[in-house]
């Protein structure tokens, strides 16, 4: 190998072999049969630093720089040593990993650090965006489709999922999700003019798999549903995404979303949909045990129902607030009313009947609709209930409290 001169007085060698590095989804280096990933139990900082100097690898990193990044609270009293000692960890490591590279993969020279630039490296992340940029600067849809697509084939997740918690990946994570919805929603709207509903129907169902809160992706999946004639899985997804938003983010889908409704039911007007079909989109898909749990706007629907029902069949209803707070009677802190309130919410669905509702009323408080009850099984049930929270709750210091009224029928 031909020994060739590096910035700053750090050299390298001519080369040969092609290493892949994949950064989305998860970290690995690959060259042949030989690959390192992170799903390897290694101290999180050693991955650290070899994705920091993979990443700006066209770059000499002064050793003050990468202290800073990988103890941003001094908490090494001799930094210095403990990145020597990092970066021969991480050496060994990758030595042992891809046993056929005779040079260094990390090169130190005048108290800076850099990945060997000999070592040629093809890494996701600029095949992202150099698809995305090749396809905006393309001039005939063809060309444009064709880089959106190779974009969007390469994401195979958010940027080093392992290392969330380092602040040098915060931006560049959101850098490259947002690159991937973009290419998302430009080759969503070339396949459709292209009349390819069915490869859009695609992509998007991956979509929502990679990126399952973006309220952007779930939308053109719903379309992509449409364009390509599938109006009952466009109606279903729609019904998920409601759902997913409300349970998992405590928030309501937007407007572009919940309009997308009314063209469905439209579309579905428009055909013969005959009673099994309706049937079947009305059947709870996965029916869990224990009590209904429901958004706050459909309870009030189910209690105005029996509110009616009562008065023909003479069954009685108990309606029942149950508030989290502290010992003295206040709201806990952030932390522990979520911690409490999923751990309530579950106690609630598991002790309560499958014909007995529940929904969030407040963040500190649940509302139950309890059918077929006396006020003094109502008290029996809240009991059962608080004893059932008691044993279960890993929150310190919360105490319940419940109020308890009979439904009035409508007359």
């Amino acid at each position: 190998m031909t020994s060739v001169s590096l910035k700053e007085g750090i050299s390298v060698s001519s080369h040969a072999k092609q290493y892949r590095v994949q950064m989305l989804g998860g970290f690995s280096i690959s060259c042949g049969d030989d690959c390192l990933s992170d799903s390897a139990g290694r101290m999180q900082q050693v991955w650290n630093l070899i994705e920091y100097l993979i990443v700006y690898r066209h770059k000499v990193i002064p050793q003050s720089q990468l202290i800073e990044m990988l103890w941003p609270d001094d908490s090494s009293e001799n930094p210095a040593n403990a990145l020597k000692n990092l970066a021969y960890r991480a050496r060994t490591l990758l030595s042992k990993a891809l046993p056929n590279e005779k040079e260094p993969f990390i090169l130190f020279r005048r108290n800076s650090y850099a990945w060997n630039e000999a070592l040629p490296c093809e890494v996701d992340i600029e095949i992202l965006e150099s698809s995305w940029r090749a396809a905006n600067a393309a001039l005939s849809d063809a060309d444009k489709l064709e880089g959106y697509l190779n974009a969007v084939r390469v994401y195979k997740g958010e940027f080093l999922p392992k290392s969330q918690a380092e602040e040098w990946t915060i931006s560049l994570r959101t850098y490259y999700s947002s690159i991937y919805i973009d290419c998302v929603t430009r080759a969503f709207d070339l396949l459709l003019q292209a009349g390819r509903a069915s490869e859009a129907v695609e992509m998007c169902e991956r979509a929502v798999t990679l990126e399952k809160f973006t309220e952007k992706m779930h939308e053109l999946l719903i379309r992509a549903y449409m364009a390509a004639g599938d109006h009952a899985s466009a109606l279903k997804h729609y019904y998920y995404v409601t759902d997913l938003f409300y349970k998992e983010l405590g928030v309501k889908v937007s407007s572009q979303i919940t309009g997308l409704y009314n063209e469905i039911t439209k579309s579905i007007s428009s055909i013969e949909a005959d009673l099994e079909m309706i049937e079947e989109q009305l059947h709870e898909v996965e029916a869990t045990p224990g009590a209904y749990y429901c958004p706050y706007e459909i309870f009030k629907n189910i209690y105005r129902i029996q509110s009616r029902f009562m008065l023909r069949s003479g069954q009685s209803f108990m309606v029942a607030l149950i508030t989290v707070s502290d010992k003295d009677g206040n709201p806990p802190a952030t932390a522990v009313v979520t911690e409490a309130m999923e751990e309530l919410k579950n106690t609630l669905v598991s002790c309560l009947r499958k014909s007995d509702i529940v929904s969030r009323f407040s963040p500190t408080q649940y509302v139950l609709l309890l059918g077929a009850l006396t006020y003094e099984n109502g008290q029996m049930v809240m009991t059962r209930i608080f004893e059932r929270f008691k044993k279960r709750s890993t929150a310190f210091g919360i105490a319940l409290h419940y109020n308890l009224l009979p439904v009035k029928p409508v007359m």
